[in-house]
């Protein structure tokens, strides 16, 4: 019964055994992208990680037994094409006869992390939005206006520099009309 359960989870099942793994469900094979257990089994398990998470997870392995390892963290894990995606697993120990494996219970949440993202990008937007207008309605004069708003469209956006544009209609063009670039050759577009 417990081996139907492990075949059958939703959730990607890795058992490990001295930094290899040493069983894998398969929703775990799917996840990361491999057709059958040979793949994997006795496999490194630092070959499912991307490189810059390697010595963090390959360390949680080595600190498990001590109790020193967080027993839920989340990594960037590497298929077999070499695609990546963002993963969270809990983990912990069970012994047999004087040996310790590592059962961990792997998520895809790569959704769920780009959700945060985006929360995150709205979250800075409408507290600038909210700066902003705190800010202006205490301005008076068109210059210190723009400044704010200039000011507040580089922060939304992330860049380096922002320049604000007004309409001619007579000319049918755009004019720019106030830029807070340092250099002067990054004030203005060319077109």
């Amino acid at each position: 019964q417990l081996n139907a359960l492990f075949h059958a989870s939703t959730n990607g099942i890795r058992v490990e055994k001295d930094c290899n793994l040493f069983m894998v469900n398969p929703s775990f094979l799917e996840m990361f992208g491999y057709g059958n257990m040979d793949e994997v089994i006795g496999k490194p398990l630092a070959n499912i990680v991307v490189e810059e998470d390697r010595k963090r997870v390959m360390g949680y392995s080595k600190q498990r037994l001590s109790g020193k390892a967080p027993a839920r963290y989340e990594f960037r894990g590497m298929r077999k094409d070499g695609s990546t995606f963002d993963a969270e697993v809990s983990v912990s120990v069970y012994s047999i006869e004087k040996s310790s494996y590592y059962v961990g219970f792997v998520q895809d949440i790569t959704e769920r992390k780009a959700v945060e993202r985006s929360l995150l990008m709205s979250e800075r937007v409408y507290k600038s939005l909210y700066e902003s207008t705190m800010a202006l309605g205490e301005l008076k004069d068109i210059g210190s206006i723009m400044e704010v708003i200039a000011e507040q469209a580089r922060n939304m956006l992330d860049g380096e520099c922002s320049t604000i544009y007004m309409w001619d209609e007579k000319r049918e063009l755009l004019i720019p009309c106030f830029s807070n670039a340092r250099r002067e050759r990054d004030k203005f577009m060319d077109y």
